[in-house]
C-alpha cells in the first residue's frame, strides 16, 4: 500500500487542475499532464474486446490515454516514468453501471462507486440541472466520482403528474412535466422541440418510461437519432408494447421482466408478469427482432429478483426462474446485454456496490460466463452510451479507465470486489476495501 500511496503522489504532482473540495481538502486532479508516463507492469490483461486473458504485459499510459500494450520485459522506460509492479494482478476495463438513479445529492456515494471501480454511470431519470452540475464538478476534479451520463425522461401525463420520482427530479422553477429532462408527451407534442430541449440540457439519451403510444415512441426515435442522441425505453411502454418499442428503433430496452408481461396488460390490471410467456412464440419473435435490429437489453435482474424474493412463495419462485430464462434466451441469440442495477449509489463504506451483485446474478442465474458479465458492464455499456470509441476496453488510444484485481475475474466473478488499484483518466486512486459480494 505504501508503494501505491507514493505512486498516487508522484503522478498527481505532475498534473494540473487539482482543487479543493467543499471541506477544504485537496481533491485529486481529474487529468494527468499530457507528458506524464505511467506503466502498469507485469499484469495479466482482460481487455474487454472478447479476447482471452493475456498474461504478463505492461500497459503504458501517457497522460490520460493508453499508449501501448507490450510484453513485459521487452521495453525500458524513461527515468521519469512511474512504474508500478503489479505481478499477480489482473487488469480489466473500468466498470460502468448502466442503470442508476442518483437521488438525494449522493456525492459521497459517487466517490464510493469510483473507488470500487465504477468509472461511469447512466442515470435513468434524475434532476438534469443537478446532474449537469455534479458531472462538471467531477470533470474538473473538484469531487471524486464516476463520469455521469443522464437521460431526459418522457412519459404521459398520467405518469409524470402522479410519480413521486418525477416530482423529486423537477426543481421548483419548472412546472411538473415541463423540465427538459422530465417531460410530459402525448400525441400532440412537438417531438422535435422535446428532443432539442433534451440535447440542450446535456442529456445523452431520451428515456421513454410509460403511458406513451407506439406512434410517439416511433417519432421520438426518429428525431433523437436525427439529432445524434440515444433512445432508451422500458420494455413495456404502456400502451406501446415491447414489439412496438423494438420496431421503433429503440437502442436499449430496460427490464427483462416487461418482456413477460401479457400483451393486454395495462396499469391497474394487476401483476403483468406471466410465466407462460417465456415459452411463447411472441417472446421468440420479440427477441428475434431485437437481435436483427441490434437492440440491447438492460435486464436489471437483481432488483426484480429481490422484489420477488421478498415474498418467496411458489408463484414468485417461478417468476424468478422465468426472468432468468428470458435473459438466457436473449444472450443465446447474441443480444448484447447491458449491466445495470436500477439502484442508487452506496451510502457507507461497508456497503458493496450493487453492480457487483448484478454481475454475480447474471453469471450464477442467467448463464453468462464471468468474462461475458464483465463485458456487459464495460464494452456493452460504453456502446449503450455511444462512447465506445474512447471507453469500455483496454486498447491503445483509449482513455485509461482500468481496474487492477488481485485474482482472475474470468475464473470467478466475485473477484471483481478484490481491488488492488483503480485508474481513472490515467490517474491512480486508492480503492476502498471491500469484502466479497
Amino acid at each position: 500500500m505504501l508503494a501505491l500511496v507514493l505512486l498516487v503522489g508522484t503522478v498527481a504532482s505532475s498534473s494540473s487542475g487539482a482543487s479543493r473540495d467543499g471541506g477544504g481538502n485537496l481533491a485529486e486532479p481529474a487529468r494527468p499532464s499530457s507528458d506524464s508516463i505511467l506503466v502498469l507492469s507485469n499484469v495479466a490483461l482482460f481487455d474487454g474486446t472478447g479476447r482471452d486473458v493475456l498474461p504478463g504485459v505492461d500497459i503504458v499510459i501517457r497522460g490520460q490515454l493508453i499508449q501501448r500494450i507490450v510484453k513485459h520485459g521487452r521495453e525500458k522506460y524513461p527515468s521519469g516514468a512511474a512504474l508500478v509492479d503489479l505481478s499477480g494482478g489482473y487488469a480489466i476495463p473500468g466498470l460502468i453501471d448502466g442503470h442508476v438513479h442518483l437521488t438525494n445529492r449522493p456525492e459521497r456515494g459517487l466517490e464510493l462507486m469510483l473507488r470500487a471501480g465504477i468509472v461511469a454511470v447512466r442515470d435513468m431519470g434524475g434532476d438534469g440541472a443537478y446532474l449537469r452540475q455534479i458531472k462538471a464538478a467531477i470533470g474538473k476534479g473538484e469531487i471524486l466520482g464516476p463520469d455521469i451520463y443522464f437521460s431526459a425522461l418522457v412519459g404521459g401525463p398520467d405518469l409524470i403528474l402522479n410519480d413521486d420520482r418525477a416530482k423529486m427530479a423537477t426543481p421548483m422553477d419548472y412546472e411538473l412535466g415541463a423540465a427538459p429532462w422530465m417531460r410530459i408527451v402525448d400525441d400532440s407534442s412537438n417531438i422535435a422541440q422535446v428532443v432539442a430541449d433534451a440535447v440542450t440540457c446535456g442529456a445523452t439519451g431520451i428515456k421513454i418510461y410509460s403511458h406513451v403510444s407506439s406512434d410517439v415512441v416511433g417519432r421520438i426515435c426518429l428525431e433523437a437519432h436525427r439529432r445524434g442522441i440515444k433512445v432508451w425505453a422500458h420494455s413495456f411502454v404502456y400502451p406501446a408494447r415491447p414489439e412496438d418499442v423494438v420496431a421503433a428503433g429503440t437502442d436499449v430496452i430496460s427490464h427483462a421482466e416487461g418482456l413477460l408481461y401479457r400483451p393486454d396488460w395495462a396499469p391497474g390490471r394487476g401483476p403483468g408478469l406471466d410465466t407462460s410467456e417465456v415459452k411463447s412464440e411472441r417472446l421468440a419473435h420479440i427477441l428475434d427482432a431485437m437481435q436483427a435490429r441490434g437492440t440491447m437489453l438492460d435486464p436489471t435482474v437483481l432488483v426484480t429478483n429481490d422484489r420477488l424474493a421478498r415474498n418467496d412463495n411458489e408463484v414468485n419462485s417461478s417468476k424468478r426462474a422465468a426472468l432468468y430464462e428470458v435473459v438466457r434466451l436473449a444472450h443465446a441469440r447474441g443480444i448484447a446485454l447491458v449491466a445495470g442495477t436500477d439502484l442508487p449509489p452506496p451510502t457507507s463504506d461497508e456497503e458493496t456496490p450493487a453492480l457487483y451483485e448484478e454481475l454475480r446474478v447474471l453469471v450464477d442465474k442467467a448463464g453468462l460466463t464471468p468474462g461475458e458479465a464483465i463485458t456487459a458492464a464495460t464494452r456493452n455499456n460504453a456502446v449503450a452510451l455511444g462512447i465506445e470509441g474512447s471507453y469500455g476496453t483496454i486498447e491503445p488510444g483509449k482513455v485509461a479507465d482500468i481496474i487492477i484485481l488481485e485474482k482472475d475475474p474470468t475464473a470467478d466473478i466475485r473477484s471483481i470486489s478484490k481491488i488492488k488499484l483503480v485508474i481513472k483518466n490515467g490517474l491512480p486512486l486508492a480503492p476502498q476495501s471491500k469484502g466479497e459480494p
